[in-house]
Formats: C-alpha cells, structure tokens, sequence
C-alpha cells in the first residue's frame, strides 16, 4: 500500500508526498515517488501506479526505463565477447547496428514494422540481402539475449516475423553467386589492401588470395595445402610441421 508523506512548505502551504514501494517478499524491488498539492491527487496517483505496476512488463520499464537497441548491443557485447570469443565480422556487424539510426529504437517497443522499415531502407542504400538479412539475425541475437538473460520484457519473436514478411517481399535473400572473375585493376587493389592489413592480423589473407586464385592446381606441391570454400576456412601444413589453421 502506498504511503502518503505531508510537508509544511515555507509560505505555510501544504505538500503531499505519495511514495509507492513494490516488495518481493522483504526486499523493496522498486520505489518511486511523486508530490502534489492536494493529498486526493497524490493518493489517486499512487492508486493508480499501484495497479499499473502490478504488470510485471510494466515494473520491467518503470525498473530500467527504456532502453534503446544501441543499448542492449552494447551490453550484449561487454557482456559476452570476452566468454565467447567470437570472430571478427559478428563483432564489426555488431558494432555497425549500435551506430545506426535503427539502434536509437526503444527496445522494449520495437516492432516487425520498424524492423522491415530498416531493411527496406539499407536495401535502398545499397546493401545487399545476404548483408541485410544478418542485420536481423544480430538484432534477433541480441534481444533473445535480453530477455532471457536480463529479463527485459522485449519480444524477439518480431525478428522472425520481419524475416517471413521480408523474404516474401524479397529484401532478404543468400548471396548472390559470383558471375565473373575479379579484373586484373580489382586484383592489384586487393593485393595491395591485403599487403597493408597482413601486418597487423593473423590471418594472412593476401597469402590465401594468391592461392584462390591459382590456376595451377592439378599437381599438388611437395607440402599438403587444402581450402574449403564452403566452410569458409583454409588450412596450409607444410611437412610434419604442426598444421596453421586461420578461421575467416
């Protein structure tokens, strides 16, 4: 029940306090308050919290607010990029969503509708399917992440719905395959960004270019190489040599 507080003001007026105090068993989970002039609107308005906080998605909002999708990425990151070790493009797409326009939505009313806004708009902008497709498989990531690990009163289920309704209008899709080599300018451009990124990553990817595009593959070399593309990983063990191995 709510406690009604009266104060003497210095011009002699009268101030009431209506102080709202939600327990789970002994422990006070949450407390607000408000004052008013007059002591019926004060205890109508704690009446009145009263019942709206009986909503357990209500007392989830009043407890922390409303938190943006930026938010809850970046929570989503502290929290688990050190325990999981994930790779580097869950982690630059991850980073991507918290600065755009979409990570400024209030993640507790987040809808399919906004959801299909923003990819119809990166569609428009240029990106691809398969980009924007992941975009919601983050998003999807991070709010399931939010539910059952905070508790927060988000609706993960809104993802799939976006994914149905944007299959069917066709903004989201698989890669598309390549229909053409890269041209000798493309290769020089890759070689040259590669030879730049090289110094400060593992994965030595201007090494692994070389080898993509390697025509003379029919006769193996003294040492054993083997690239699954499928998969995406490569693996080069030279001799009896303990094998490298580069994730990409």
């Amino acid at each position: 029940m709510a406690t009604i507080r009266a104060r003497k003001q210095a011009d002699k007026s009268t101030r009431y306090t209506a102080i709202v105090r939600i327990r789970k068993g002994k422990t006070i989970v949450h407390q607000e308050y408000r004052t008013f002039a007059l002591r019926t609107v004060a205890v109508s308005w704690a009446k009145h919290r009263e019942v709206t906080l009986e909503n357990p998605g209500a007392l989830t909002r009043a407890q922390h607010g409303a938190p943006t999708l930026a938010e809850l990425v970046r929570w989503y990151v502290d929290t688990f990029e050190t325990i999981s070790k994930w790779q580097r493009s869950k982690q630059t797409h991850l980073e991507f969503l918290e600065r755009h326009a979409v990570g400024k939505t209030n993640a507790l009313t987040l809808t399919s509708a906004a959801l299909i806004d923003h990819v119809r708009s990166r569609r428009a902008d240029g990106a691809g399917p398969a980009t924007v497709a992941n975009d919601l498989v983050w998003i999807g990531v991070v709010l399931r992440a939010a539910k059952n690990v905070k508790e927060l009163p988000v609706r993960p289920e809104i993802v799939q719905e976006a994914r149905s309704a944007c299959g069917e209008l066709r903004l989201i899709g698989k890669p598309r395959k390549r229909a053409r080599r890269p041209t000798p300018d493309e290769l020089a451009q890759l070689r040259e960004y590669f030879a730049r990124r090289d110094r400060r990553s593992d994965i030595p990817m201007q090494s692994i270019l070389e080898f993509a595009i390697s025509k003379d593959l029919r006769s193996p070399p003294p040492s054993s190489i083997s690239c699954a593309r499928s998969s995406l990983s490569s693996r080069i063990s030279w001799g009896k040599r303990k094998p490298t191995c580069w994730r990409l």
